[in-house]
């Protein structure tokens, strides 16, 4: 048995399918998340996407932080934080390319990470699982085709 690792960049760039320049059905849109193949989508002619830098690879221990608050304990059962994804995505995101709005501009919380505003305003346009998506797909291992 062999295990492949996928060579995988350091970071990736991502259209979501909420930009009023797409034009895709949730179809192709998929198809696009598979590859990040920005040719597979439709868009309005001259229009700019705007683009969202993600990393693709985090250090253990950031790894390790977003691993800790994805589970809780109260009152002796175990429960998913779904906020975890919010950490994750203040983590992984490192700009905005042509935002075309001051709300998308790309801003630095004090720690370093994206801004927790940022975050939450993506979050209330419905961006951040289009781009916690592509980051989980681009970064999964690919299993080989068997013959």
């Amino acid at each position: 048995m062999a295990i492949v690792m996928n060579a995988v960049s350091d970071s990736i760039k991502v259209i979501s399918r909420l930009d009023d320049c797409v034009k895709c059905d949730e179809e192709q849109y998929e198809e696009y998340l598979e590859s990040l193949d920005e040719s597979v989508l439709e868009m309005e002619e001259g229009a700019k996407p705007v683009r969202f830098v993600v990393k693709s690879q985090l250090d253990y221990k950031s790894q390790r932080r977003i691993k800790q608050d994805q589970v809780s304990m109260h009152e002796g059962a175990m429960g998913v934080n779904l906020g975890f994804m919010m950490l994750e995505l203040r983590m992984v995101l490192v700009d905005i390319e042509d935002p075309g709005s001051p709300l998308l501009t790309f801003v630095k919380g004090k720690d370093g990470l994206a801004s927790e505003d940022l975050i939450a305003r993506l979050e209330s346009l419905g961006i951040s699982s289009d781009l916690i998506a592509a980051r989980n797909l681009a970064i999964r291992p690919k299993v080989p085709k068997k013959n």
